[in-house]
């Protein structure tokens, strides 16, 4: 039998604190199971993200049993007594609710709880110690993926995992090398973070260049613009991607937990699996609780087939790992990690600038971090973060009968200390340090390259009446030596050395129960990248004949963006515009020209990095209703121009969005997803325009909360009709379109 009701809110003796909750929506299932006595399992679940309600407060009203949830939002209360009862639910930001319900002798009733958050209007208190990403790190994210919406959108690489969210799109040249764009800004104006810290890898510098994060054993992907967003970098007018694995654990866990996940897919006979886990090894004399959390990942797949043909050369095989251990005291947490991440693929070629047969590149990131966190008792600074890491990266590119064209090398060892001078608000000051080691063989067309930077930065957040006020600065400089001077097609190749001021800040306001607006300023500063400054030679992975310019001075950027926020009863909504203006953006300007001596038939379109005034403008809509029907929806529009001439930039996006319906219906969930793009033909010097699209996706899941654990099952089919589309930002639209018919089935468990 399947009940579905709307209980009432009912008074309970902790009304002074619980009267904060909200309504509950309970879905009530019984399901008869042999055993002795009777028995209550089930999950609670936010109803807005779907991610689990961890730590949650339960009690039963006559069998006098307390109770909490687990890290999968699962309980479960064994051997009862027969007959009526009432659960009590309670969590801070959620409803508190009395749920009548009657046990029948040695059956198991089965709850599914479906929980409604609500806004608190309270004293500013900080929660200091929460598991993952610091307090400052989850504030007020521009786009946040956990729990059951980050579970949905799982792909092979970060970008392909975003792509679907508003603002982002995704560069690629094939599956793997897939890196995202935010605001119609990539490249080095995007940082792709993993802890808050840089992984060493050379992603940003080459659309062929892979991100060497595995989203499978991910805990959160976040977006952070704003004040925040100068805690980890300069250029942050778009924001900044930090994906959450908490390598080095912060926090003790109460249990064994993490999860198990295995995925198949039909569209390029795929297949790929990931554990994590984190557990607590108590009382180890003489090091007292120890927190220890691992992970590892295995991802192979064949050429991608699409409606217009096998894409060929684009097979990967992708190994990771990583290991970390803590102690974890009340006053202090020291702790250090491993890990290592090796991936093999290919790059198409075959036609004017690729390689007659494609390349194939072999990468492999090394790394060891350590970290400590101290909470002093007494004194100003309540908080100090000290961080450190080492990574070795390197990767070579392979023509088809195994001779190295490019291999690139770094060592990179980033050093920071961050303190917090208060315990109520965020008031912070932190320094940040890099020595990195560049260099390059075979073909090699970038001189042996040693830099150096450092930053200080403060973040502070208040109060102020009506308005809660941000506002951040920094400060970066940076040294830039080559082993040996030289003159090229890039010009004098010699010691530069940069320095500049990066700053933010963000206004925001409630204007009524349901409305609220925020208004971010902010200035951007970037040096120029090694490949940007030095760069002289053909790059086959690439499609081109990259020349560099000596001579190019950092990048600085102005920008605004304006946005309204409504969050009512059945749904939310979000509209913002921006406007970004910068001087000497630095771009590889196509020249139109052909370098002989490589490539298909001896020919290699050349590059040259150039840097002009350009702005970028934009607009972003999202939003999502809470009917029988989840919908949930957005919009993106940017636009790029160089102001000279009004000429538009090359790469920048079209007009993008979706569509998303998802039905539950107890532990069953469907939903229907229809993304699309509009037509580009505002495309940059030598570049072709891409058509509008309409692609649909269908999903069907199944969730079984069991006790410590939760199961789920999920279908999904991707480009359903085998739509032949094009993506604007691929470097290989020109070759054969984006990938065809996928099915792709899943099996999840979180214990």
């Amino acid at each position: 039998m399947k009940v579905r009701a709307t209980y009432l809110a009912r008074s309970a003796p902790s009304v002074a604190i619980w009267s904060l909750f909200a309504a509950a929506t309970v879905s009530v299932a019984a399901q008869p199971t042999p055993g002795i006595g009777a028995a209550l399992r089930g999950a609670i679940h936010d109803a807005v993200s779907g991610a689990p309600v961890i730590d949650a407060h339960l009690h039963l009203a006559r069998n006098g049993i307390p109770g909490t949830t687990d890290e999968a939002g699962a309980f479960a209360f064994e051997d009862l007594a027969a007959g009526p009862d009432t659960l009590w639910v309670g969590r801070i930001g959620y409803a508190e609710r009395m749920i009548p319900f009657e046990l029948a002798a040695h059956d198991t009733l089965r709850l599914a709880l479906v929980l409604e958050p609500v806004n608190l209007s309270l004293d500013p208190v900080l929660v200091e110690g929460a598991r993952g990403a610091d307090p400052e790190m989850r504030g007020r994210s521009a786009v946040s993926l956990s729990g059951e919406a980050l579970r949905e959108r799982l792909a092979g690489t970060i970008a392909e995992s975003m792509e679907n969210e508003p603002g982002l799109a995704t560069r690629s040249m094939g599956p793997a090398p897939s890196r995202p764009v935010l605001r119609g800004l990539g490249g080095n104006r995007l940082l792709v973070l993993e802890d808050g810290e840089r992984t060493g890898d050379l992603s940003a510098s080459s659309a062929d260049h892979a991100v060497t994060i595995e989203p499978m054993t991910a805990e959160g992907i976040e977006v952070i613009r704003g004040p925040r967003a100068l805690l980890y970098g300069s250029n942050v007018l778009g924001g900044v991607v930090n994906v959450e694995h908490e390598t080095v654990p912060l926090s003790l866990p109460s249990r064994l937990n993490g999860n198990l996940g295995l995925t198949g897919q039909s569209v390029n006979t795929g297949g790929s699996g990931s554990l994590a886990f984190r557990a607590p090894l108590d009382g180890i004399a003489p090091f007292g609780s120890i927190a220890l959390r691992g992970d590892g990942s295995w991802r192979e797949a064949r050429d991608t087939q699409t409606p217009g043909g096998e894409l060929r050369n684009t097979e990967i095989r992708t190994r990771g790992a990583s290991l970390g251990i803590s102690q974890v005291g009340e006053r202090s947490t020291v702790g250090i990690a491993g890990g290592l991440y090796r991936s093999d693929y290919g790059i198409p070629g075959g036609f004017l600038g690729g390689h007659a047969h494609g390349v194939d590149i072999e990468l492999d990131r090394r790394f060891l971090e350590a970290a400590v966190r101290l909470s002093p008792r007494e004194g100003p600074v309540s908080r100090l973060d000290l961080k450190g890491s080492y990574s070795r990266y390197y990767h070579e590119e392979l023509e088809s009968n195994d001779v190295c064209g490019v291999a690139f090398g770094v060592v990179s060892y980033h050093a920071s200390a961050v303190a917090r001078f208060s315990r109520t608000a965020p008031h912070l000051v932190g320094l940040w340090i890099e020595h990195r080691d560049f260099a390059t063989g075979c073909l090699s067309f970038i001189p042996p390259t040693t830099e150096r930077s450092a930053a200080l930065f403060t973040v502070h957040e208040a109060t102020i009446g009506p308005w809660e006020v941000g506002v951040g600065g920094r400060v970066d400089l940076r040294a830039v030596r080559p082993e040996e001077g030289d003159t090229t097609k890039a010009g004098v190749v010699r010691a530069r050395d940069f320095s500049g001021v990066s700053a933010s800040l963000r206004l925001s306001r409630s204007l009524s129960a349901t409305w609220s607006t925020e208004l971010l300023a902010q200035r951007s500063f970037s040096p120029p990248a090694l490949e940007e400054l030095f760069s002289e030679g053909p790059h086959l992975a690439a499609y081109s004949y990259e020349v560099g310019n000596a001579d190019l001075d950092p990048e600085t950027g102005l920008g605004v963006d304006l946005g309204l926020n409504y969050r009512g009863a059945v749904g939310e909504l979000r509209f913002s515009g921006f406007w970004n203006q910068f001087e000497r953006y630095t771009y590889a300007r196509d020249t139109g020209e052909i370098e002989y001596g490589a490539g298909e038939d001896g020919a290699l379109p050349r590059y040259r990095f150039v840097g002009r005034d350009a702005r970028l403008a934009g607009l972003e809509l999202s939003g999502a209703a809470h009917l029988w029907v989840d919908w949930e929806g957005n919009l993106s529009w940017v636009e790029g121009s160089l102001p000279e001439g009004d000429r538009p930039l090359p790469a920048v996006p079209p007009l993008h969005g979706l569509l998303r319906a998802d039905l539950r219906h107890g532990e069953w969930r469907y939903g229907l997803t229809a993304r699309g793009a509009a037509r580009q033909s505002r495309t940059g010097e030598f570049e072709d325009p891409t058509a509008g699209y309409l692609v649909f996706d269908a999903r069907v899941a199944l969730a079984l909360p069991r006790r410590h654990a939760l199961h789920e099952v999920s279908l999904s089919v991707d480009n359903v009709t085998d739509r032949e589309y094009r993506n604007h930002l691929s470097r290989i639209r020109s070759i054969l379109p984006e990938a065809g018919r996928d099915l792709r089935l899943s099996y999840r468990t979180y214990f």
